[in-house]
Order: structure tokens, then sequence, then C-alpha cells
């Protein structure tokens, strides 16, 4: 979290700052292609393969966990490198001539990207992240250094199509030789391999069809993802708009993810749990997509609204005066980019739950009506109507998953959203008074530390945490250095109602 919230930002600053929002449109669109095409080509398999490795994992069957991964890996490889070779004819002959050299090298990126993926599959089906972690920390440092050594050197856009290719190869190459090393021992605690030693073992009948079609539908539910939640929007912009418009929403979008970066690592394990113990026991998934949601919502409403409050002080600061219009489309984008993450709990929950099919119907519609979104708003409002649109779109998919998952028992207290939404009103009225009354850095400095004061009281006030927040913070006290146990102790009874009292020894458990 701390590498994704902190570094890319910083780096993205300097990289804006010297290339201007022409330059940046450009480098934006073309990985907005690459980064779609890297999904097309990752993403399906991908999910499959989750999937599959967790019911293998959780029935112990070492033998088939070997089948899937072969089978997938196989696949996805040959997959890619048609992506890859497809995006590299485009740089030829699809783009102006000025652009062929840094958009080839943006392609190639195509093949490690989605060869990383998985890997990740692999080390989530078995609830072991630390080589995502590593793999992504060292990815992102190496981008960084790229991006940084392109500034001050004045390499321009092919330095920085190299260090997001150089980015991508490192983070493969990292993440698939701490899983290769870690894969024995996966296999292990699942039991004995009843087959031969050194077979390569086979799927069994039928199975391959049931992969082959749920990758199948998870590549179109990737597909109908990139419309609704990454950036389709850059098309019709592209299109209509001028390169300036284009950089303005990249910028305002990549800001707006923010919220969702902060919640990231309990998202990224929240979701591994959901499919893990979905392949053990159902109820047992459902109750992990609903504590997961639970918390989804208490962190990310007040980060995108204090985000958005913060947004023009923010871009006058560290991006300047040529991205001052980009100031209200992050205002916009910041307040809606709360629905990517309120529906993960859901759609995982409904994926593990093998109910992809009816989600892929659903993604369709909200895909549908996404892209008429973009179509008007975006030719009437140019990133602005960008924005509206991608938040509207966002809106429409969310709610409809969170009905669909229902099918499968996941239910959610409007009553607990209520009380959230008033909490969080009542920090945003705070943090606003602080925008308005105090100078750009001023207010950049007090509004955070602000917004969680105020958070905590009105939390405090319309007594949203019970007794199950205050017994799963105690377990999770455990987990914290000594010296920081008073400290949470202290901040957990400052947001707890009388009704939910915080006992002086945590459980032992």
């Amino acid at each position: 979290m701390l590498v994704d919230v902190i570094i890319p930002p910083v780096a993205s600053i300097i990289v804006a700052r010297a290339m201007g929002p022409t330059k940046l449109g450009s480098f934006s669109y073309v990985m907005w292609l690459s980064t779609a095409m890297m999904a097309l080509g990752g993403g399906g398999l991908q999910l499959a393969a989750r999937k599959h490795l967790a019911d293998a994992a959780g029935k112990q069957r070492p033998d088939l966990f070997r089948a899937v991964l072969r089978t997938c890996s196989r696949y996805q490889i040959g997959i890619l490198s048609l992506l890859a070779l497809g995006g590299l004819a485009l740089a030829r002959w699809g783009m102006p001539s000025s652009d062929c050299a840094f958009a080839s090298l943006t392609m190639i990126a195509i093949l490690p990207g989605g060869a990383m993926s998985m890997a990740t599959a692999v080390n989530n089906s078995v609830q072991e992240v630390r080589p995502n972690v590593v793999a992504s920390v060292l990815s992102a440092l190496v981008h960084t250094a790229g991006m940084i050594l392109t500034v001050a050197l004045g390499w321009g856009l092919i330095g920085l199509a190299a260090a997001h290719l150089a980015s991508r190869t490192c983070d493969c190459l990292v993440r698939w030789k701490l899983t290769a090393a870690r894969l024995p021992r996966y296999l292990a605690d699942m039991g004995t391999d009843p087959s031969p030693l050194g077979s390569k073992p086979a799927l069994p009948p039928g199975l391959g069809k049931i992969i082959g079609s749920f990758a199948a539908e998870s590549t179109v539910l990737t597909l109908l993802t990139l419309v609704v939640w990454n950036r389709s929007e850059m098309f019709f912009l592209k299109r209509y708009c001028s390169l300036d418009q284009v950089a303005y929403f990249a910028v305002a979008f990549g800001l707006s993810l923010m919220p969702g970066q902060l919640v990231g690592p309990f998202s990224r394990a929240a979701g591994v749990s959901v499919y893990a113990e979905r392949g053990r026991d159902a109820r047992a998934g459902v109750h992990v997509a609903q504590v997961y949601w639970r918390y989804a919502v208490l962190l990310v409403l007040p980060a995108c609204f204090g985000l958005a409050m913060l947004s023009g002080p923010l871009l006058r600061l560290l991006y300047g005066v040529r991205y001052l219009q980009a100031a209200p489309v992050l205002m916009l984008a910041a307040s809606l980019s709360m629905f990517g993450p309120l529906s993960d709990p859901a759609s995982s929950l409904v994926i593990a739950a093998g109910g992809q099919r009816r989600l892929v119907v659903v993604s369709v519609i909200a895909g549908m009506g996404t892209l008429i979104l973009d179509y008007f708003l975006v030719r009437a409002y140019a990133a602005m109507g960008g924005a509206l649109a991608n938040g509207l779109g966002q809106a429409i998919s969310t709610t409809a998953v969170i009905i669909l998952a229902h099918r499968h028992s996941f239910r959610i207290s409007p009553k607990f959203v209520l009380r959230v939404a008033g909490a969080v009103l009542g920090m945003t009225a705070l943090v606003a008074a602080a925008v308005r009354l105090l100078p750009d850095i001023a207010a950049v400095i007090v509004g955070p530390p602000l917004g969680f004061f105020a958070y905590g009281l009105f939390l405090r006030l319309a007594r949203v945490v019970d007794e199950n927040d205050v017994e799963r913070m105690l377990q999770a006290e455990s987990l914290l250095p000594r010296s920081l146990r008073a400290t949470f102790r202290r901040l957990l009874r400052a947001v707890s109602p009388a009704s939910a009292p915080v006992p002086d020894q945590a459980p032992t458990a």
C-alpha cells in the first residue's frame, strides 16, 4: 500500500510537470491500450485458475492443483504472445510514426505483465501473499527509478515506456521465482500426491471444458470491467477532445484511485479469503464477504470524500497551473470512486460461488450504459464528462452486482450504511470548511488529520461500531508492535459507544 500510494504518484507528478499535458496525454492513451490488452490476456485465465486452484487446495488435491496450473499457464502464454504481436502491429501501422518507438516498448510489456498473473493466482489460492507483495514493491521501485532517470536525462516518452517494460519484467521474474520456490511446500501442505513421481497430471474428464468456459466468461467480464472501471473514456477523449483533456482526465482518474489503494492491503487479503473459504465451506465464504463489505464501507467512503474536498489544493500544489482544469475533474472522480472498492466483496462471492455467467450479463448491461454515457457526456463536457460517465457506470455496476450477490445469501444493512454516510458527511463538512478558510499548503496539511479525528467522533455519535467490531479489532491488536497497542486501544475506545465497551485485556485466541 505504501509503495502504491506514495512512490508512483510522486514520480508521476515529476513526469507530468516535465512532459506537460500534451505529451502526457499521448503517453496515457498508449498506456491505456497496453493495460487493456494485458488484462484481456491475463484476466480471464487468472480468474479461472484462481477459482479452481482454490477449490483444489480446499479439497486437498495436489495432483489437481498441478494439473490446473499447468493447463492454465500453457494457454495463457499463447494468448499473451498473440496479443503482444497484435500490439506491435498496432504500434507500427496504426499510430503516428512519432509514437511508434515508445508504443512498441509499451506493447512488449503485455507479455511479462500478463504472465505474472498466474503466479498471483497460485499464491492467492493458498492465502500466501508475500511473493506478490515483494514482487510488486520491487517493480514499483524499478518503475520509479526509470521515470526519474527519464526526466533527469531527457529520454522522453521512450524512456517512460522502457521504465514500464523494465518494471513489468522485474515483477514477472521475481514473482515467479518466489512462487516456484514455495510451490513444493504448497503442494505438501495439501497432502499426499497420488500421481506418479515426475509425471504431468492431466485434468479430470470434463474439467478442461468447465475451466475453458469459465475463462471465456471471465475474459468477457474483464472486457466489460475495462469498459466500466478502467478508463474507457480515454478512447472518446482521444477522438473528440484535445490531448490536454486526455491528460486532465488521466491525472484526475489516477489520483482518484488513491482511496482504493489505501484499503488495498485489506481488500487483497479479504478477497483471497473469500475464494479460499468458499472453497472449504459456502457459509464461511458468505460470512467473509459480508465482513469484507462492512469494513470496505467504513474505510473507503471517508477517504473518497476527503480526497474530493482536497482536490483543488492538491492539484495546485503538486501539478502546477498547467493542470488547474483537472481540479473539478478530480473532485467529481474522487467522490464517485467509492463504487469500485464497494463492488469487490459481492463480485468475489459471486465468482467464487460459480455465478459468473449472471455476472457477465449484469456487466454487459452496465458496460453498454457506460459507453452510452461516455459518448454523450465526453462530447459535451470533455474530461469532466468522462469522470461523470465513469462514476455513473460504476454506480450502476456496483448496485447490480450487490443485487446479484443477494442470490448467494449476501446481505447488507441499510441502517449501517446510513449511519456511516452521516459520519462521512459530518467529516466532509469540516474538511471543506478548512479548505475554504486556509491557504492551500495549510489545507493539505491540516485536512487529513482533521478528517481522521472528525470521522472517529461522528462514528461514535452515530453508534456505528458494535461488539463484533470491537472483538475483531482486539484480535488484530496482537499483530501490532507492542509500542503501538496502547495507542490502538485508546483509538478503539474513542470510536466505540458505551454499548460496545472495550475490555482492558485483549482476547488471547
